[in-house]
């Protein structure tokens, strides 16, 4: 175990050793952040796998149950709120961690409030029916 008093901070190298293999999904259709995400999360020892839509995040989740998706919110064929939506209604849905991703600048006070909305079912899948009913 690592102490706090022992650690500098800096660059993440690597992961500690003896660690569990966490998968990371990165749900992403611009090939530039495909690579960036890919590449930080591979460097420190995370296996990774990309899908280019929401659809295709939905197959690789069924036959890879990652621990972690990196998601998207606009792509074509199926967005990431809907590939979220869905996700969380399969087995161990509910469980994954979602991160939600995005390279616009632009956010209108909407889509701050759906990301938020989003962001709340995903740590917490009950939370996200209060927001939606309210």
């Amino acid at each position: 175990m690592v102490k706090l008093e022992n650690v500098v901070r800096g660059d993440i190298v690597s992961l500690a050793p003896n660690q569990p293999e966490y998968r990371i999904l990165i749900v992403e259709d611009q090939l530039e952040n495909q690579l960036l995400l890919t590449k930080l999360m591979e460097d420190v020892g995370f296996p990774v796998k990309v899908a280019e839509n929401g659809e295709q995040a939905l197959g690789l989740f069924q036959s890879w149950q990652p621990h972690l998706i990196w998601m998207d919110r606009r792509m074509p064929v199926m967005d990431g709120v809907e590939a979220t939506r869905r996700i969380r209604e399969l087995p161990g849905g509910k469980e994954v961690k979602i991160v939600a991703v995005t390279a616009s600048p632009l956010w209108s006070s909407t889509t701050k409030c759906s990301m938020r909305v989003w962001m709340t079912s995903c740590a917490n899948p009950t939370a996200s029916t209060k927001y939606m009913n309210a």
